[in-house]
């Protein structure tokens, strides 16, 4: 079976889809051709932060105040405070 036979049609239909949306901008994609690029409008409003990046930004503040370290080490530290969570203290966050 021919690989590149079998994926043409997927690729073929995926270029189709973007095709239809309403876009502004481009991509340059290789010598002189261009693919579009989704664009959000912008009087989209944002989304709102999962639960666990409002638990992020609060214990960020609070190690932050008390020592300083790298993002590797906090993103690990908090990481793994919010495993050891229980479920009845993630509801404030959610």
């Amino acid at each position: 079976m021919n690989l590149v036979s079998f994926n043409m049609p997927l690729m073929m239909n995926q270029s189709s889809s973007f095709e239809s949306m309403n876009t502004k901008a481009t991509k340059k994609v290789g010598k002189g051709s261009k693919k579009k690029c989704w664009k959000k409008p912008k009087d989209m409003p944002k989304r709102p932060l999962s639960a666990y990046n409002l638990f992020f930004q609060e214990e960020r503040g609070k190690l932050l105040s008390q020592e300083r370290l790298g993002f590797a080490a906090l993103a690990r530290n908090i990481s793994q405070k919010w495993k050891k969570l229980e479920a009845s203290d993630r509801t404030k966050y959610d």
